[in-house]
């Protein structure tokens, strides 16, 4: 019998470099989720925030529509109609929030980003069809010398201001801005 004595030279060496391999890859595997995990989120805050900027559009979108109509003026009490003045007024018209336009000081993002302009008058939501989503707006009249625009005389100057949250709760949120010139 041919016996093959032990080699006294290795002691757990196989044993400790499997160990700390096992460690190496238990880490990168840990920071590769942890780093799709955050990406993850990463892309879903994008899309809130591109649904809701889409849906700040369409809230403007829509005002511009009843802006443009030829009815407006003899519809609606703040542009001079008289109460009750037009039977063909669709109901939407004379309830259109219209506020006059105040002192901008100052005129800037975070003045329709805070609370308070939304709660300075009136505003009006809008759901797009096929969408329980709600976007605030709010139409201000402008005087002619507030506007890039030249003041005509025969034009009906607004700023449309929506502003909306983010999806299912979520953090997306946007605020949109438009001026739209009409004819009287």
């Amino acid at each position: 019998m041919n016996h093959c004595p032990a080699p006294h030279t290795q002691r757990g060496f196989i044993l400790v470099t499997s160990l700390i391999f096992l460690v190496v890859l238990t880490l990168l595997a840990v920071t590769a989720i942890s780093s799709a995990t955050l990406q993850q989120r990463m892309a879903a805050n994008q899309q809130d925030k591109a649904e809701a900027l889409d849906r700040a559009n369409s809230a403007l979108a829509y005002v511009g529509h009843l802006l443009r109509d030829k009815r407006l003026g003899s519809c609606h009490a703040a542009l001079g109609a008289a109460a009750g003045s037009a039977a063909d007024c669709p109901q939407v018209l004379p309830n259109l929030p219209i506020r006059l336009a105040g002192p901008q000081t100052p005129d800037t993002p975070a003045r329709y980003l805070g609370d308070a302009f939304w709660s300075a008058g009136p505003t009006a939501q809008y759901a797009a069809p096929g969408s329980n989503a709600r976007t605030d707006y709010v139409v201000e009249a402008l005087p002619g010398e507030m506007t890039v625009l030249n003041a005509r005389p025969d034009r009906w100057r607004f700023r449309v201001t929506a502003r909306t949250g983010g999806g299912g709760g979520r953090a997306g949120r946007a605020v949109a801005q438009m001026i739209f010139e009409v004819a009287r």
